[in-house]
């Protein structure tokens, strides 16, 4: 039985508008995974940020997981070359967050898992990675109560060389400028590339957990979802340090 030129124009419309709709969803993929024809081909000279925390695994309602770097991540805990999974979350936020803030799609993140060991010297070794790499920033939303030569070291070398750390500064409610005993927070004779982050509560006032001082360069708000802490202060305030580089007007 023929089909009527009416139904003939009825299909050939809902194929061409199959291939439309086809085209935007490739093309919002290809957007949203940012600059993947460039990873696809080996070569990535996005802007890169290095997580050092508990690894990274995909968030709800977050594309950041789609902008990781080519290579260069290392799991610590495992002594892998991989992006080590986050089974605790908290890496996963805090690159969630820096993604967000810094709103452009022109970065991709360098993933250093070391928790849960969370030994300085592991630190260390992460910061001396991701400057081989090529990081631009690191955030360190963690910290240890002692420190070593070698990690002092490090943190020197990276930001004399102007590469710029953002680090969380507590969450004991202490005055730094009277005890500083946590690391790589206290380490003495950095420059400012090395910037310490507090919290705000929702208020705009200094949390009553974060630690404070004249040790700390920045506040940025500290609650997230059902947490909070200087944890989710530290993205925040790298996440808008890239966004006012205004990266996507030099690409």
């Amino acid at each position: 039985m023929s089909k009527e030129p009416s139904e003939i124009k009825q299909e050939y419309l809902m194929a061409f508008l199959r291939i439309i709709a086809y085209g935007v969803i490739g093309y919002c993929i290809g957007y949203m995974l940012g600059s993947c024809t460039k990873a696809y081909a080996g070569v990535d000279d996005r802007y890169k940020i290095a997580i050092i925390d508990t690894g990274m695994s995909p968030v709800p309602f977050d594309m950041s997981f789609f902008k990781l770097c080519t290579d260069g991540h290392h799991d610590f805990t495992i002594d892998k070359a991989e992006v080590g999974a986050d089974k605790i979350g908290h890496g996963s936020y805090v690159t969630s967050i820096i993604n967000r803030r810094a709103n452009t799609k022109n970065i991709c993140f360098l993933i250093y898992k070391v928790i849960p060991s969370r030994d300085v010297n592991t630190i260390a070794k992460a910061i001396y990675k991701a400057y081989r790499q090529g990081a631009e920033v690191i955030n360190i939303s963690l910290g240890a109560n002692y420190t070593t030569p070698y990690l002092e070291k490090v943190v020197k070398f990276v930001t004399t060389r102007g590469i710029k750390l953002f680090v969380s500064a507590g969450n004991e409610n202490a005055n730094l400028n009277e005890k500083c005993v946590l690391y790589p927070q206290c380490i003495k004779g950095v420059n400012s590339n090395m910037r310490l982050v507090g919290a705000l509560d929702t208020y705009g006032e200094p949390a009553s957990y974060s630690n404070y001082g004249l040790k700390i360069h920045v506040w940025k708000w500290g609650d997230i979802r059902r947490s909070r802490g200087t944890s989710f202060s530290a993205p925040r305030a790298l996440g808008d340090y890239v966004r006012s580089l205004r990266i996507d007007k030099r690409k």
